[in-house]
């Protein structure tokens, strides 16, 4: 099991003790105990946690994503392991020699539009033009032009024309902020352990960006994100303030199961196996890299079609 610990109660003191990480509650409480091997990462909101150093570097060689809040309770930091991977020199001369960076690059935005189509005609939304767009990238057109498009008209179909990621007042960013944050430490978790380098990205090249290759990876997955937001908002009068429960439901979500072709499988373990598989053809072990999962549909949802989808045409 792969755990995603959220502290955000202050006074929580974190320690380890026989390879288990120990959470102790400011109330009277006996403290929790979870293996080190069971977890994916840590991440801290609560102002006044309490931990020491040894614990950073038990979870680093345990392998488990450190993550850091804000103020705000907004993720602005993350740890990873430094050595995840027996072969780690090895794999990062062969991924530092790959070249086929635009195959695997119109492989993940087509997965990822794909994806956004899927997610929209879940909340019964249009996904025609999201379909032509992965068509399109498909057939070999500039693929990051056409995923600009097809990200600003899946937002607008989602949330509302006009929803912008720049823009502070929607309370969806704040949700989506998150999510992501926790799909960005999952994937670098997997990245590392695959033997990648997480700095060494495919399309992303900013040299401040300790996570370009994390960010190419995760594009797939956006759009579960989402649908996660989705189900927080819809329907509902939400603050621009994360609260507990929209943490939980958000970290929560990557072990809902999701459909994709005979296969049902939490959307961890989805992410797990694509990045799995899109190391073996960096590493040169594949000839062609694997297409990213097409979940159709997650498991026990729910939602009535829209009557009326003019507003999002």
């Amino acid at each position: 099991m792969n755990h995603i610990v959220d502290i955000s109660t202050s006074g929580t003191r974190l320690s380890i003790s026989n390879s288990c990480l120990c959470i102790e509650l400011p109330k009277p409480a006996l403290p929790v105990r979870l293996p080190l091997s069971e977890i994916l990462c840590v991440i801290v909101s609560a102002d006044a946690a309490v931990l020491t150093h040894a614990v950073l570097a038990e979870l680093s060689e345990a392998g488990v994503t450190y993550i850091a809040c804000n103020r705000k309770h907004m993720p602005c930091g993350m740890l990873l392991p430094y050595e995840a991977n027996a072969l780690q020199g090895e794999r990062f001369l062969k991924q530092r020699l790959f070249s086929n960076e635009n195959v695997l690059w119109q492989t993940l935005i087509y997965g990822k539009i794909k994806n956004a189509a899927a997610v929209l005609e879940l909340w019964g939304r249009s996904a025609q033009l999201q379909t032509e767009y992965a068509e399109r990238v498909k057939n070999g057109q500039d693929p990051n032009a056409i995923e600009a498009f097809a990200a600003k008209d899946s937002f607008s179909r989602l949330f509302e024309i006009g929803f912008s990621r720049r823009d502070s007042g929607h309370p969806e960013n704040a949700r989506l902020n998150y999510g992501y944050t926790v799909l960005r430490a999952t994937v670098a978790r997997f990245a590392c352990a695959s033997g990648l380098h997480p700095s060494f990205g495919v399309h992303h090249h900013n040299r401040y960006n300790a996570f370009a290759l994390v960010d190419d990876l995760m594009e797939p997955f956006r759009p579960f994100i989402d649908h996660l937001v989705m189900e927080l908002i819809e329907g509902n009068s939400v603050d621009n303030e994360l609260s507990k429960e929209d943490k939980l439901h958000l970290s929560g979500g990557f072990y809902a199961k999701w459909v994709c072709g005979n296969q049902s499988r939490s959307l961890l373990n989805w992410i797990e196996l694509s990045v799995r598989n899109w190391a073996q053809f960096i590493f040169g072990l594949n000839s062609a890299p694997q297409a990213a999962p097409l979940l159709m549909k997650p498991e026990n949802f729910e939602c009535e079609p829209a009557t009326d989808d003019s507003e999002t045409s």
